[in-house]
């Protein structure tokens, strides 16, 4: 009962302000995101500047505008509301993100490119991006595209998608502003801001402070081993900077600098503790030059570097583990219209690769099992290489484009890939388009690889996860743009893959005994049974790894060789978030979809909605049924996960701004049903004086309990005033 009236007073009270503010406003912004807009421009992933429309990928564009009003206190409370766009949790200081990934995971996480002003992050550590830790402040960025659609065009890494960050001017910094938040649960941050500007030259500078405490692991029935019980704090520091500095009205000289670390804290002790502390630095140097009108050069350097100070009591006895990496970047962009209905880009880098830890270690590593202990092996890299793209838009119409590109990609080594790219765009009616993407790629001189929608997948035969596949799919978007009547979009996609029969050998060693973990060699079926939304990779979870961007021997995750019936064999490796990877591939079957749509009610209300399902199931070989000692064709591993989200989105009088959403999420996995989780977030922004603006956010969460899961959010309300002054 307590609850039914807590959600029904949050939605009045909403609804009180919006008869009292509510006025019409001509061509305002409509939907959560401004995705379906008719005159939005973007440039990431197609190397140019093209209407959305006219992309050829999905793209949805989040503007300082959409920050302010949902007031994100992560990268993962922001990207979760972004349809196609799966965000896991774990703690209070580290998530998962997939892109259109039915069964996404650990593994995936660098098939996602994050770029802060065209910067790549490039972070390979357990195969992952630290999206949680960007050294960008929030309160700085002025639009993110988020691309939701494999672009082989911007390298190996983006074959997700990508994260593109523009922040802002240093024109556009004010000359001081602080904002703060007070809240309960010890949630709150800090954030100060000042900037100066003149004829040629302007800066901004800018720090946050912020604190969380989302996450109780002592709530688990049976909290895993490597995450210490109590109440998990999550510490975070961001410092950014910019230097503008303009000659002349086509050139722009910059400087961008950024830092941010993050560390957990806990209450309780414990034997069994991990207390990763992580910092990145970024360091960028650009030059621009508007050749024409439709023409520019882009030049620029980029230092980017992560450390990772690791305490563990759960490996090697206290043994502290220190990891960095470093990446050296020297990268030119141009593109210029040819040929009258051309528009050509291309550009290339040149780049240096290196990681240092204090065991002599490098990701991709193993954490090898035997069974006296678990064992650390790494090795050290020091990896140079180049890439080269090109990528043509063709007008055939007004309403029809063909987009033809490729990247090739070369390391030292003499290895290397190229893929080609093609894309057919088509506006069938004013705010609507049909998109048919392709891409594949040749990784030389072994064989060829998957890298996106329409292609064919062949890995390397001594890669330890081979496989095969046909991939194909079409997008297809909806919408009323700009309209000033009542506008309605859509977006679907769908997708499915199919390989009938694969052969490879998978391996894993010891590497100071040089002893065999596993080592078996497999033949078999495996399939998906029309997988809705792209990037349902075509094989178990455990086997699905991005290529790396240099040539290395090790798996790029972090396995755990286990033997089953005790004969000294190895016969599984375990990765997590990924699953098993079985001696024989047992037969895996994921099916999924997800519809997102959006309706203007009012010129000063969007209703928005979205439904995402998905399920997978595992399926064992008479093999390693016999090995577990369960019957063949046993469903080992069932799981489904279901989210509805319903939204109101408000613009009212006088700059008031506001939204209310519900999302329910509910998991059921074979060990039973997971209960639940109700979500009501709402939050509301208003100007106080001149300068002076406040904000009132909040939310409640009625059911979290999730287990047999590293961490769950703690069910309860959360309150917290915003305040912000700017001179």
């Amino acid at each position: 009962m307590i609850r039914k009236v807590a959600v029904l007073g949050l939605f009045l009270v909403f609804l009180l302000t919006s008869l009292v503010f509510a006025e019409d406003k001509e061509g305002q912004d409509k939907g959560i995101f401004d995705t379906f807009s008719e005159d939005v421009t973007v440039e990431t992933g197609a190397k140019m500047p093209v209407l959305r429309r006219e992309a050829p990928y999905s793209v949805t564009l989040i503007t300082s505008e959409d920050l302010e009003r949902y007031r994100p206190q992560s990268f993962g409370d922001l990207f979760q509301r972004v349809p196609g766009v799966d965000v896991l949790p774990l703690n209070a200081s580290f998530f998962w993100m997939t892109i259109r990934d039915v069964y996404g995971g650990f593994a995936h996480q660098n098939r996602v490119t994050v770029l802060i002003d065209d910067v790549p992050l490039f972070v390979n550590l357990a195969s992952m991006n630290f999206l949680d830790s960007i050294p960008v402040n929030i309160q700085d960025i002025e639009s993110i595209e988020l691309i939701r659609t494999p672009t082989t065009i911007s390298g190996v890494s983006a074959v997700q998608g990508i994260i593109s960050i523009k922040t802002k001017s240093a024109k556009s910094a004010g000359a001081f502003k602080v904002e703060g938040s007070v809240g309960d649960g010890e949630t709150n941050y800090g954030y100060l801001g000042f900037g100066g500007k003149g004829d040629r030259v302007s800066y901004r500078i800018s720090a946050v402070s912020n604190q969380s405490d989302l996450w109780r692991s002592a709530e688990l029935s049976s909290p895993q081993r490597v995450v210490r019980p109590g109440d998990p704090y999550m510490r975070k520091t961001n410092f950014s900077s910019r230097l503008d500095y303009s000659p002349d009205p086509k050139t722009n000289m910059g400087l961008l600098l950024g830092r941010t670390e993050r560390s957990n804290l806990y209450e309780e002790e414990s034997s069994l503790v991990m207390l990763p502390a992580i910092a990145q630095n970024l360091l960028a140097l650009t030059y621009t030059r508007t050749m024409k009108e439709d023409s520019q050069l882009k030049l620029r350097f980029s230092h980017t570097a992560l450390s990772s100070n690791v305490e563990t009591q759960y490996f090697d006895r206290v043994r502290p583990f220190q990891y960095s990496e470093e990446r050296n970047d020297l990268a030119f962009e141009h593109f210029f219209p040819w040929a009258g209905g051309n528009f050509l880009s291309w550009g290339g880098n040149v780049y240096r690769y290196t990681t240092r830890s204090s065991q002599d270690a490098t990701p991709p590593y193993v954490i090898a099992a035997t069974k006296e202990k678990l064992g650390l092996q790494y090795k050290d890299t020091n990896q140079m290489g180049w890439s080269l793209y090109f990528q043509n838009k063709h007008d055939f119409t007004p309403k029809t484009f063909l987009f033809l590109g490729g990247r090739l990609d070369s390391y030292w080594t003499g290895q290397g890939n190229f893929a080609p790219f093609a894309s057919l765009v088509h506006k069938t009616a004013p705010g609507r388009s049909l998109r048919l993407n392709a891409n594949t790629g040749y990784r030389y001189p072994e064989s060829h690889e998957l890298f996106a929608n329409m292609a064919a997948l062949f890995t390397p035969t001594q890669s330890p996860f081979p496989s095969g596949a046909f991939l194909y799919g079409a997008e297809f978007a909806t919408g009323h743009g700009l309209s000033p009547e009542k506008v309605t979009s859509f977006e679907a996609a769908y997708g499915g893959s199919f390989s009938p029969k694969f052969k490879g050998e998978v391996e894993f060693y010891h590497k100071k005994t040089d002893d065999y973990i596993l080592r078996r060699v497999f033949e078999g079926p495996m399939s998906l049974d029309h997988p809705m939304g792209f990037q349902v990779l075509p094989n178990p979870p455990a086997m699905a790894l991005p290529p790396p961007p240099f040539p290395i021997p090790p798996p790029p995750f972090l396995t755990i060789g286990v033997d089953f019936n005790m004969d000294g064999v190895y016969d599984a490796a375990f990765a997590p978030g990924g699953g098993i990877l079985p001696v024989n591939i047992p037969w895996i079957q994921v099916t999924g979809g997800e519809f997102s749509g959006e309706y203007l009610l009012k010129e000063w209300a969007t209703l928005y909605g979205n439904f995402r399902y998905q399920k997978a199931k595992m399926r064992l070989t008479p093999e390693l049924a016999a090995i577990l000692g369960l019957p063949e064709e046993s469903e080992v591993r069932t799981a489904a996960r279901d989210i509805y989200t319903l939204g109101v989105k408000l613009d009212l009088r006088h700059n008031v701004k506001g939204f209310v959403e519900a999302v329910q999420t509910g998991e059921r996995t074979i060990r039973g049903r997971i209960p639940a989780r109700t979500v009501v977030d709402a939050g509301i922004s208003f100007p106080l004086a001149d300068r002076f603006k406040g904000g009132l956010w909040g939310y409640n969460i009625f059911d979290s309990r999730i287990e047999d899961n590293w961490n769950t959010i703690k069910p309860g309300r959360r309150l917290y005033l915003v305040l912000t002054y700017e001179l």
